[in-house]
């Protein structure tokens, strides 16, 4: 039996480093500098079928008065995962861009995207 969830949290945890400095799995430290990466993902039931689907959530935030550095590390992020079918050893997830999306804050000088994807992964 693989433990299919945290191959895929440390394979995309791993990923995201590669274009940003901090990057979280469900909730940045407290004292998480700017910019920063927080990734989740569920899974989508499709029924019976032999590979798992995932919705990846990855919230790209950064504060200031300009966006240049967030959908800066959004394209970034878009171009490392869309279309990567990223092998490993117990897991063969590919990923889809399905979207990404502004998030007002109540701080004007928070900028928060969400680039959202789907996860294919079938186990070895």
């Amino acid at each position: 039996m693989t433990m299919r969830t945290n191959d895929l949290i440390e394979l995309i945890k791993t990923k995201l480093s590669t274009v940003a400095s901090n990057v979280y799995y469900e909730v940045a430290d407290e004292d998480a500098l700017y910019p920063h990466v927080v990734f989740s993902f569920q899974q989508i039931n499709l029924g019976d079928i032999s590979r798992q689907d995932y919705e990846l959530d990855v919230d790209v935030w950064d504060k200031g008065e300009e966006t240049e550095t967030v959908e800066n590390l959004c394209d970034s992020i878009e171009h490392l995962l869309h279309g990567a079918n990223l092998p490993q050893k117990n897991i063969l997830p590919t990923f889809y861009l399905i979207d990404r999306r502004i998030l007002f804050d109540e701080d004007k000088e928070i900028r928060h995207r969400v680039v959202r994807f789907q996860i294919q992964n079938y186990e070895r």
